[in-house]
């Protein structure tokens, strides 16, 4: 489902950036900025900005929004926004991920305030992506470097995913000394998946795309 503005309320978000609570109340805070654009893809497109603030944590969060517009640049509040960005990110699962991975990866993404969980998804998402890849005996560890030793990861990718694994066990073994995972211990592991995720999947996803749309072009 698509995230829009729609009479000072947004539709569409999951769960709130801040506080990770489950389909949010946002309602829209304070005025909206406009920005009028001619570009070549978008000749008529009418950029927003504004903040919105969820009702259960009361945190602040920054958005940026779009409309079709008809030229003229009209500056009045706009009844209906498709949302683009915000800050903090309204992260998703890249839709090209296998159908585990990306299962888990949205887990993750969703769990992001609770990062001993988030660790724990996060390390799935990535041992299916492997096991998709058809590394699939051994450990975790092992397929990691076999991986790497096949150039299906580069060898800097491989020592990070090594870190991160190291890390992400630490929850599931529960030891003593562990006193529970950081948000940046989250964080880490979760831009490792999202970028393991965009260089086996997103990226080649994409080039196949532009290679199909150019041979169409060729034939015309």
């Amino acid at each position: 489902m698509s995230i829009s503005l729609l009479d000072e309320e947004l539709y569409g978000i999951k769960r709130c950036p801040q506080c990770g609570i489950a389909h949010p109340l946002i309602r829209l805070l304070g005025p909206i900025t406009f920005h009028y654009v001619t570009e070549q893809y978008y000749p008529h497109r009418a950029y927003y900005y504004f903040t919105g603030r969820c009702s259960h944590c009361g945190h602040v969060i920054l958005f940026n929004g779009y409309q079709n517009a008809d030229g003229n640049g009209r500056e009045q509040k706009p009844e209906h926004l498709q949302i683009e960005r915000s800050y903090p990110d309204l992260d998703s699962a890249a839709e090209e991920l296998p159908e585990k991975a990306q299962k888990f990866l949205q887990q993750a993404l969703e769990s992001r305030h609770a990062p001993d969980g988030a660790l724990m998804l996060a390390a799935s998402a990535i041992d299916a992506m492997l096991k998709d890849k058809g590394y699939r005996d051994g450990t975790l560890f092992a397929r990691i470097g076999k991986s790497s030793e096949d150039g299906v990861l580069t060898e800097q990718m491989a020592k990070w995913a090594h870190a991160i694994r190291l890390s992400a066990n630490e929850p599931r073994h529960a030891d003593d000394e562990f006193d529970g995972a950081t948000q940046d211990d989250a964080d880490q592991i979760l831009a490792f998946t999202k970028a393991l995720g965009e260089y086996l999947y997103v990226l080649p996803a994409k080039v196949e795309r532009w290679k199909n749309k150019a041979g169409d072009e060729e034939d015309v």
